[in-house]
């Protein structure tokens, strides 16, 4: 299965072509935007598809970045290419969203599987103006994408008051911070006994391939490729 990924939540912008039988990447590209998606997105799929000599009758998913993002513009362009692509083509491509938490947690919770099922996950964005967004995540439980109900949101100081609170519920340590804090929020954070800080940035091809997974494992549900239900996962700033 050709899986053609879209990503432009973050500050790199990426897109790549993902081969889920062999799981792999076939071709990735990755630059700096600068907001400049708008101009610089459809011309980098294009130069993508030729590269690879491929035509868009050869893609079988799209698999796009939903956010919350640096840029809620760039998120935006990203779905809006994606959307006029699988629409573009008879029958329609499947399409799915991948958001950034489940970016930031996915891989982190397949660890914690193997080596410390008994960890808490928190996975945690800036939200803007000095503020956080997090989601926690018990490694024994059953995987979930992170809905816009499961979300808290506060300034750093409600932040580390929340994480207090799961410290004192998890006496045992094994606490997995996953996601970027500045480096304000990075030294209280690593002061705290039992809690570790683990970040990566995701890739376009970790955008691809948690797409494909869900396609695999949802794909008789209709609405997880329906293109005109896929919006922006997106949180004002408080």
């Amino acid at each position: 299965m050709n899986v053609l990924a879209i990503d432009t939540a973050g500050h790199v912008t990426g897109v790549g072509l993902y081969d889920a039988a062999r799981g792999r990447m076939r071709r990735a590209v990755s630059w700096h935007s600068q907001r400049r998606q708008t101009t610089e997105l459809a011309v980098h799929v294009q130069s993508l598809m030729r590269t690879l000599d491929m035509r868009i009758d050869c893609i079988d998913l799209l698999a796009v970045s939903t956010g919350p993002g640096s840029t809620y513009t760039g998120v935006r362009i990203g779905l809006s290419l994606a959307k006029g692509m699988s629409q573009g083509r008879t029958p329609a491509i499947p399409l799915v969203g991948v958001s950034s938490l489940s970016l930031l947690l996915d891989g982190p919770y397949r660890l914690a599987r193997q080596v410390a099922p008994e960890a808490l996950l928190v996975g945690v964005l800036p939200a803007g103006r000095g503020n956080q967004l997090w989601t926690a995540l018990a490694a024994a439980a059953p995987w979930q994408d992170p809905a816009a109900g499961d979300l808290e949101a506060g300034p750093d100081a409600e932040f580390m008051a929340w994480l207090d609170a799961r410290v004192a519920d998890h006496p045992a340590g094994d606490i997995w911070i996953c996601g970027p804090l500045s480096p304000a929020l990075r030294t209280q954070v690593d002061a705290m006994a039992g809690v570790v800080c683990l970040h990566e940035d995701p890739a376009v091809h970790d955008v691809a391939r948690l797409a494909a997974r869900a396609w695999r494992d949802w794909r008789r549900e209709p609405a997880v490729a329906a293109p005109g239900r896929l919006t922006p996962f997106y949180v004002s700033p408080l």
